[in-house]
């Protein structure tokens, strides 16, 4: 363990110290008033330091030690390790989270005084919901002098720039169509708009659907009912080879769409679905459709876990009941996720439409003014120490 002591006139500037000397996973052992101002014990490397050399150290630096407990030693196997150190280690944890957040929050204010456009920016931005990583960027390339007005224009021009929109159009150019994604976020659905969009452009004997939901109790009668409304043939694939087969013998039809078994993105079938649709000699374009209304941390572990296949964009859903878009935005624009398509309602074919960025940018602006969502200067500081941008402050 390194331990040093630091002495200055406030708190403030006794951190800063710590961070300069030290480093940022250093840990606030003990603090006091002295006659010259504050005086801040810290230390670095304590993981492999035993409880007595923690005692020792911080007697020498006149630092009031920790609660001596009485040490239960772990047995000749070593199977088990001292409760102690466990305990101050958790201890020592819990004054890291400390620090950080005091090094937050004191970043976060020193930025507001020295340059309170920025701050103002980042305020709004955060306001959208949208990844701070984010936020942090687009405030970067903005030029933060001016008129708050203009800076704000030129900040959702740098995110709707940021947007990923799919070159592609099913609508246009057909194909063989997989959408995939997990279950409830409106699959099936978006099959049949597709479908009936399709079949209102081309006519009836251009298009087909398949479903490999084998899983689901009335996975299929969904689709099932949807074909008999439409006119529409629809097959079912169990399986790679039958997929195969039912795509070699719907050949004539200019477009073929696959509605995939929602699975999680931790559904230990996940894998087999990815092998059932990259296998075959025959191409088939996969769309991930997502849901709206879902929070970022989830988004971001469900296109980690989808983008193992070869995704050609994705159909964003629910946008009727979600309160925010932020975190679909940040998922988008982190995974470079194309989007192609939008849905806002249930009904078939009308909620349904190309995506395009300024249409969303508009929503992400509309929703986050609607909720009238204000952020306290405490509230930003958690967030961005959350998102491991406070440190670029």
């Amino acid at each position: 363990m390194k331990i040093r002591r630091f002495t200055a006139p406030d708190v403030r500037q006794a951190i800063r110290q710590v961070r300069e000397a030290m480093g940022a996973d250093a840990v606030i052992l003990s603090n006091r008033s002295v006659g010259e101002g504050v005086e801040i014990v810290a230390a670095t490397d304590y993981e492999d330091t035993t409880p007595k050399q923690v005692l020792n150290a911080q007697r020498r630096d006149g630092a009031e030690p920790l609660p001596e407990k009485r040490t239960s030693f772990a047995d000749q196997s070593g199977g088990s390790q001292e409760p102690i150190l466990l305990e101050m280690r958790q201890e020592m944890k819990n004054l890291r989270n400390l620090v950080e957040t005091q090094l937050s929050d004191l970043a976060w204010g020193e930025m507001g005084r020295r340059n309170p456009s920025k701050a103002q920016l980042l305020r709004r931005l955060m306001g959208l919901d949208l990844a701070p990583d984010l936020c942090q960027q687009l405030a970067a390339q903005v030029n933060n002098e001016g008129d708050p007005h203009q800076i704000w224009k030129q900040a959702l021009k740098g995110l709707t720039d940021l947007i990923p929109i799919a070159n592609d159009d099913i609508l246009s150019d057909g194909g063989i169509i997989a959408l995939v994604g997990p279950t409830g976020v409106g699959k099936t659905t978006s099959v049949a708009k597709l479908a009936a969009r399709f079949a209102l452009c081309h006519g009836l004997h251009s298009v087909a659907l398949v479903t490999t939901d084998c899983f689901r109790i009335g996975a299929q009668e969904q689709l099932h009912t949807y074909g008999r409304i439409l006119g529409i043939p629809v097959k079912v694939a169990r399986d790679q080879q039958t997929l195969q087969e039912t795509l070699e013998y719907l050949a004539d039809r200019r477009l073929v769409l696959i509605d995939t078994a929602g699975m999680s993105q931790r559904d230990m079938h996940l894998t087999e679905q990815f092998t059932m649709l990259a296998g075959g000699t025959l191409e088939i374009r996969n769309y991930l459709v997502l849901s709206a209304a879902t929070q970022f941390s989830v988004l971001d572990e469900i296109a980690r876990k989808f983008n193992r296949i070869d995704l050609a964009g994705c159909i964003l859903t629910k946008l009727d009941e979600a309160v925010s878009l932020g975190g679909m935005v940040s998922a988008a624009i982190c995974h470079h996720l194309p989007l192609a398509y939008v849905c806002d309602g249930q009904r078939v074919p009308e909620d349904f439409a190309p995506a395009r960025a300024q249409n969303i940018v508009h929503l992400l602006s509309k929703y986050a003014h609607e909720q009238g969502k204000g952020l306290t200067d405490e509230v930003l500081a958690q967030t961005f120490r959350r998102g491991g941008a406070y440190a670029h402050v």
